[in-house]
């Protein structure tokens, strides 16, 4: 845990997005927590929110890798009575059913907190020893070696440098082609279903105010309709469970020069925009009503819109 360069630098900044959340909890009191996946980390700006809309905000994006479970427990600790929790977890990760993988073991250990692969209805006994022994990995023991040939530090996805106070990050790098995510399922995975229902419950307890905020995705123009259908049906779905943002582009947007390196990442002159609408979301509370999803899907059959 201590050599693997990728690992080593998701653990310092999972650590210096928390030192955030504990200086803007003193400093303010209430917060937002938003997590998910790399689309979050380098799509909330919490120092904008903060400055520009009086929003203390922490962003604990991650890595897709890390799984859904992961990715939320991970942030459920740095929230308190009276927080916002916008769930931001890329949808195929959502449509997945829950696994112990290495990758999030790996961060576990690393942070000292290796219940965070546990589903959290799950008490282990001896969580270190039971992480390692239930990790579904051909051979269990792999998970023990560094993942050398990954080359995020190169990516500029996990590098520190790169990140700013609040824990939004950001890339110069471009690829010479893009390959959007290929279909993924509309439905929400059993596994998934059963977390964001105990997530519900959880923020009841807690006083913790909870909603689902769909990442943005670029795709190309032919494929606006299916992919926002699939968003659509996933969305009607999880708003059965909790509130889902109001974002009427369905997570879709077809210009090309509003990301960086991956179909997921906005950039820099994109990240204020969904950082902005994302604002304005939480302060109005605009969140879909019952059956104005269903009715989306009868107005815009074609679903042209993209931006």
């Amino acid at each position: 845990m201590h050599v693997d360069p990728e690992i080593v630098d998701y653990a310092q900044g999972w650590r210096f997005k928390q030192a955030w959340s504990q200086k803007v909890t003193r400093e303010y009191g209430k917060k937002i927590v938003v997590c998910g996946g790399s689309s979050c980390a380098h799509s909330i700006m919490g120092l904008r929110m903060l400055q520009q809309h009086g929003l203390p905000t922490v962003n604990m994006g991650l890595h897709a890798g890390f799984g859904a479970n992961t990715l939320i427990r991970a942030a459920l600790g740095e929230l308190h009575p009276g927080d916002t929790f916008v769930i931001a977890v890329e949808p195929t990760l959502l449509t997945k059913p829950h696994e112990m993988s290495s990758f999030a073991c790996k961060l576990g250990y690393a942070t000292g907190h290796p219940e965070w692969v546990y589903s959290p209805w799950e008490t282990p006994f001896a969580p270190y020893l039971g992480t390692a022994l239930r990790c579904t990995t051909g051979w269990k023991w792999l998970m023990l070696i560094p993942s050398v040939s990954r080359k995020a530090k190169a990516d500029n996805h996990s590098d520190l440098s790169h990140m700013d106070a609040s824990g939004w990050q950001t890339t110069s790098l471009r690829p010479n082609t893009y390959y959007p995510f290929p279909p993924y399922n509309n439905a929400l995975s059993e596994d998934n279903r059963k977390l964001l229902q105990w997530v519900r419950q959880w923020g009841e307890r807690n006083r913790v105010r909870i909603a689902y905020s769909l990442p943005w995705q670029f795709q190309e123009p032919e494929d606006i309709a299916r992919v926002q259908s699939t968003n659509r049906a996933l969305l009607k779905e999880i708003a059965t469970i909790l509130p889902v943002l109001k974002d009427t582009r369905m997570g879709v947007c077809t210009d090309i020069g509003l990301f960086s390196d991956t179909v997921y990442h906005l950039n820099a002159q994109a990240a204020p925009v969904r950082t902005d609408e994302l604002a304005r979301q939480i302060q109005n509370w605009e969140v879909w009503k019952p059956g104005e999803l269903e009715a989306w899907d009868q107005a815009h059959p074609g679903s042209e819109q993209s931006r």
